[in-house]
């Protein structure tokens, strides 16, 4: 525990101020933090006068997020049931600890669970004998008590994951066991998942089911999120069949929340259909939310989904064919908003806008994209990154150093940027953005 004091100076209209949530790219140092939960508390907020001398080194905020979405996810301890030697069948230890993990798995229906097996490295039959061990508690535990098969993900793992060591006999008598752990997944996944394999299995009626399902339960990330189901070239065969037709009806109609959902839907598609084609991170991370749909077993998904990448000529084609939609909205309502497009849109709008090299554009919504900015509407990075774009463009030093590019040989370049560090990071504050990275400063210095 210790103490923290900030002094806020808010750039927009909230109405909350959010404490305990937060990360940029100076904190947290590590992403693991799944597991954990973090608290805040004896908490005092007071207003300082305008002319403070604090006011100058203030963090200015800017957010639209809404607390009372705030959920925690409930968390369990592993359940390990130990077996004789060669023994798989469930004794009434084995069954009293599951129907105690069985109220739990009632009282949260949203939850998905692993069920694993494991042996220990004695004997040639291991891997049948640990499937055996976690299908009788899978068998158990949705035959017994009715849970649904599809909360489960069920490994047969053999000796490979010992929780103690085999050389003794106490080590071994721990390694034969069953475990049952909360997972990473939910529903969704779980759901998408079992829409691929009936897909492969060329059982389409089964795929539409259990996409219909996914659907079902609302979309927990961001607005717009579930529409890459409609560009997930595995689903091909799915496309043909007259039924499709009913899941794009139904994530069309999820942009009808937002003041343009027709703008919103487009903007949306052209840029999954531009980073289903493009290089470097943007196909990453469009290979990385159609590989998070089903989400990720280590020791299920050994080989992640790929996909072929385009010339660069094509891809500037496709930003050019994007800028060319996208150009008549903007005329038409001006710069995106995240209340009447959707946060999603709105950063679609700003990667097809920036992609478009169509500087004389640049210069002409630089100040509307800024006066959004102010009113909350969307996130400063954007102005900073098109602000500095465009100095580059005329021939002039980067303010707030966002064109950074980091070399596979671990380099870092840095364009041309106006003042010091301590110039650049001042900048960087007024608009709320954090300060430059200990490796981009080093970089920076490097160079001076």
């Amino acid at each position: 525990w210790y103490q923290v004091k900030w002094w806020i100076r808010p750039l927009c209209t909230s109405n909350y101020f959010t404490i305990g949530l937060f990360a940029d790219d100076q904190w947290p140092a590590s992403r693991s933090f799944d597991e954990l939960i973090y608290y805040v508390d004896k908490v005092s907020v007071r207003e300082i006068p305008n002319q403070s001398a604090v006011a100058d080194s203030s963090i200015y905020y800017c957010s639209r997020y809404d607390p009372t979405k705030l959920g925690v996810k409930p968390k369990m301890d592993n359940e390990i049931l130990l077996f004789q030697n060669d023994a798989f069948d469930l004794n009434q230890v084995h069954k009293t600890a599951l129907d105690s993990f069985v109220l739990y798995a009632r009282k949260y229906p949203e939850l998905v669970f692993e069920l694993s097996g494991h042996t220990d490295s004695i004997g040639n039959h291991n891997l049948a004998l640990s499937q055996n061990r976690v299908q009788a508690v899978f068998k158990y535990l949705t035959e017994e008590h009715n849970l649904p098969t599809f909360r489960f993900i069920t490994l047969s793992l053999g000796s490979k994951d010992p929780f103690r060591s085999n050389i003794t006999e106490e080590g071994r008598k721990l390694n034969r066991r069953a475990e049952v752990r909360q997972s990473r997944l939910d529903l969704p996944n779980m759901f998408y998942r079992q829409a691929l394999k009936e897909v492969e299995a060329k059982n389409y009626t089964g795929a539409f089911s259990s996409l219909n399902k996914w659907l079902i339960k609302p979309d927990r990330g961001e607005d717009g999120g579930r529409i890459i189901l409609l560009f997930d070239p595995r689903l091909g065969m799915l496309r043909k069949d007259k039924r499709w037709s009913l899941l794009d009806k139904k994530i069309l109609d999820e942009y009808s929340k937002f003041k343009y959902p027709g703008y919103s839907f487009i903007l949306d598609s052209l840029h999954l259909d531009g980073q289903s084609s493009s290089g470097g991170l943007t196909m990453m991370g469009y290979l990385g939310g159609l590989n998070s749909l089903s989400g990720y077993v280590p020791e299920l998904d050994t080989v992640l989904f790929e996909l072929p990448v385009l010339s660069d000529a094509i891809i500037q084609q496709k930003y050019k064919e994007h800028f060319a939609v996208l150009r008549p909205i903007l005329e038409k309502v001006g710069w995106p908003k995240k209340s009447e497009f959707g946060a999603s849109a709105c950063n679609a709008a700003f990667s097809m806008f920036i992609n478009s090299r169509e500087i004389v554009e640049w210069l002409k919504r630089l100040p509307a994209l800024k006066k959004t900015c102010e009113d909350g509407e969307a996130p400063w990075i954007y102005y900073a990154k098109l602000y500095d774009q465009c100095n580059l463009a005329l021939g002039k030093p980067q303010r707030y150093v966002t064109d950074v590019r980091f070399l596979e040989n671990g380099d870092v370049l840095v364009k041309p940027w106006e003042g010091d560090e301590k110039t650049v990071n001042e900048h960087r504050a007024k608009i709320g953005l954090p300060l430059l990275s200990k490796k981009i400063v080093d970089s920076m210095q490097n160079k001076e």
